[in-house]
């Protein structure tokens, strides 16, 4: 008899001090288990999640219960760890979908990207059919030529990173930036392999590293970033917004 049992590629912990001993963790037979740092020899829940590699698993850090994943198979799910089956399930891509990352100023809202280079982010307040803003993130192309004179070190050095305001319709308006005289951005160049995504702390920014070296940094102009304090009263008010837009019931106090 040969057993054989899945490496897992991905994991992340409850962010709920009552569920701190709970992760999630994504293997790359698409499985999905619910585990205990408390129970080392078995998992706690099975999820028949993807078929394909699951490329990275994000815990909601507004409602416990509810976290994503995104695989190979080109698809985002969304799920509540008490049910077997997905709340809802994105397919809008047409390549492996490589990271997602939560957004920390609004719970319905999150980036996903693609192996193609698609990077897109949802709120699942205003639609679960359709992202908020899709983009394809263009090559760089940094300048060949060095100024007479210049240090000999100086050749292929990384420039800052551009920043793009990212509209609606996914169209980046390109504002001058230092970067402009290293390289420039290129459409007719085959675009990278995006690898990880992240959201800014305090702002509408996302994020995004490729296999190129290159760090994107978009700005958001059409989500709201409270500038107030992230009390108790908020946190809460954005769990309902969740909840709400996932269509998980709520749970009722006795």
């Amino acid at each position: 008899v040969i057993s054989r049992e899945a490496s897992a590629l991905c994991i992340d912990f409850f962010k709920n001090e009552k569920a701190q001993n709970l992760y999630i963790a994504g293997t790359e037979d698409g499985l999905v288990h619910k585990c205990s740092v408390l129970y080392s020899e078995q998992t706690l829940e099975n999820y028949m999640a993807h078929t394909g590699p699951v490329y990275a698993v994000r815990c909601s850090p507004y409602v416990t219960d509810l976290f994503l994943t995104c695989s190979a198979d080109e698809s985002v799910a969304l799920w509540d760890h008490k049910q077997t089956n997905p709340l809802l399930e994105l397919k809008k891509d047409k390549d492996k979908i490589q990271d997602l990352a939560w957004a920390p100023f609004d719970s319905c809202v999150f980036a996903s990207i693609s192996r193609d280079a698609s990077l897109k982010v949802w709120d699942l307040s205003s639609s679960t059919m359709n992202p908020l803003i899709s983009v394809t993130v263009p090559a760089w192309d940094p300048k060949p030529e060095v100024a007479e004179g210049e240090a000999a070190s100086k050749k292929g050095s990384r420039p800052e990173s551009p920043v793009y305001a990212t509209s609606a319709a996914g169209s980046p308006n390109r504002p001058a930036s230092p970067s402009t005289e290293m390289g420039d951005f290129k459409d007719d160049l085959p675009p990278p392999e995006l690898t990880c995504v992240a959201f800014a702390p305090n702002s509408p920014v996302v994020l995004v590293g490729g296999n190129d070296g290159i760090v994107r940094v978009y700005g958001i102009t059409n989500v709201d970033a409270p500038q107030a304090s992230r009390d108790k009263a908020f946190t809460k008010k954005q769990a309902e917004r969740l909840t709400k837009a996932s269509g998980m019931v709520m749970p009722t106090k006795v």
